[in-house]
């Protein structure tokens, strides 16, 4: 039967999934596209749970699992100086990037189909054609990543840093992009989290 045979699968769609970060995130010579291609990694096995599994609550278990276990795992990162603090800081750079810039430096592919603007329109979100709702999607994307980092500190400093520098420059692509994000960290992690980060945006009005 299909659920035999996909419980079959659930070992090896996990050991390819960690085998693939670990590749991502120990490879120094493409370290600035790191987050960029972990994203298309979580891209492309999205799309092949909801196109070949009809969004199996397992296979999405097993991805989850995955990804949690090597960006966390300190053996891979040991690459890096900051260990794995590199992974907060490269998801807060990420994000740095598409508030300044918007859509312009992401590749095709990350970008949503006509099947997810089909089934945002259905869930009563403005289409993901429209630049801000994409925007918005790939924010989300991004958090995804940041969700699994259990040492949050770094993607902290970082997003701080980046923020005022973005704030004194005026080099935002949106403020409304900026006062959203911030409302989705507090959703994350809490007041005490953004607590800094909303009295920047005080300071300056």
């Amino acid at each position: 039967s299909l659920s035999a045979r996909q419980s079959k699968m659930n070992a090896p769609w996990g050991d390819y999934i960690r085998s693939t970060g670990i590749s991502i995130i120990s490879d120094q010579e493409k370290g600035d596209d790191m987050v960029i291609r972990l994203l298309d990694l979580r891209r492309s096995l999205d799309l092949f749970i909801r196109d070949s599994f009809a969004k199996d609550d397992e296979f999405l278990y097993g991805m989850r699992e995955a990804f949690g276990k090597f960006i966390n795992d300190r053996q891979t990162a040991s690459c890096w100086s900051s260990g794995t603090s590199k992974i907060g800081e490269m998801t807060a750079k990420h994000i740095d990037m598409l508030l300044r810039g918007g859509l312009k430096a992401l590749p095709k592919q990350l970008l949503s189909d006509i099947q997810d603007r089909a089934v945002a329109e259905k869930e009563g979100l403005s289409s993901t054609g429209d630049e801000d709702a994409e925007l918005d999607r790939q924010l989300d994307q991004a958090l995804e990543l940041f969700r699994f980092i259990e040492g949050k500190d770094a993607f902290e400093a970082f997003y701080k840093k980046d923020l005022a520098r973005r704030l004194l420059m005026s080099r935002s692509a949106s403020k409304d992009a900026e006062r959203n994000m911030l409302t989705k960290l507090r959703g994350e992690c809490g007041a005490n989290f953004t607590h800094n980060l909303e009295q920047m945006f005080r300071d300056q009005e």
